[in-house]
């Protein structure tokens, strides 16, 4: 078995339903995409969108093959960035 029912299962214990970038009304300082065509649609859907606020967004993709232990590594390394890099206050210092 390739791990898919642990997978939905552990899915479903992070959040109650599918999520849509687009649908958010929230402000982001960073943003994570795990593929390069996810990537390249959030860059465009962010260009295209009304500006109400001229806000900078760090932008970062970490390609992510399709596979568990791939996944969870991808996982570490994002959580890693997201827990050692400088709060959003910092940066804006800079």
């Amino acid at each position: 078995m390739n791990g898919i029912l642990y997978k939905l299962d552990r899915n479903r214990k992070i959040k109650s339903g599918p999520e849509q970038f687009q649908s958010s009304q929230d402000l982001f300082d960073v943003t994570f995409t795990c593929e390069e065509h996810v990537y390249d649609q959030v860059v465009e859907y962010l260009n295209a969108r009304e500006q109400g606020v001229c806000q900078l967004v760090h932008m970062m993709n970490v390609n992510i093959p399709g596979n568990y232990e791939e996944a969870t590594l991808g996982a570490l390394l994002i959580w890693a960035t997201g827990a050692t890099g400088p709060t959003c206050s910092d940066w804006k210092k800079s």
